[in-house]
């Protein structure tokens, strides 16, 4: 099938053998593919795994996942510290991470 000159989106667009796979795009340059998207935690000293999710891809699935993920680090009594790219260093998501 080629899509030469159409806009791809996800109510034009669906995967024959995953229909639950969404339209997503890393960035403004490249193309969008049905996918879904993958995160990670990981411990800083070692590189260790800590937690990991997959999720449809949407436009807040990212952030969503992050905060769900650093809810599940128990630190006990001791303080915890986390760290993220900047597209994650947003108003929103920064006033949610206590809540």
């Amino acid at each position: 099938m080629a899509f030469r000159g159409q806009r791809r989106r996800n109510e034009t667009h669906e995967s024959v053998t995953d229909p639950e796979a969404r339209l997503w795009r890393k960035s403004r340059r490249a193309e969008a593919k049905l996918c879904y998207l993958g995160h990670v935690v990981t411990e800083n000293r070692h590189g260790l795994l800590v937690n990991v999710r997959l999720t449809q891809a949407c436009g807040q699935a990212e952030r969503e996942a992050a905060l769900e993920m650093a809810r599940g680090i128990l630190g006990g009594s001791k303080r915890v510290t986390l760290a993220a790219d900047r597209g994650y260093d947003t108003r929103e998501f920064v006033a949610s991470r206590g809540s």
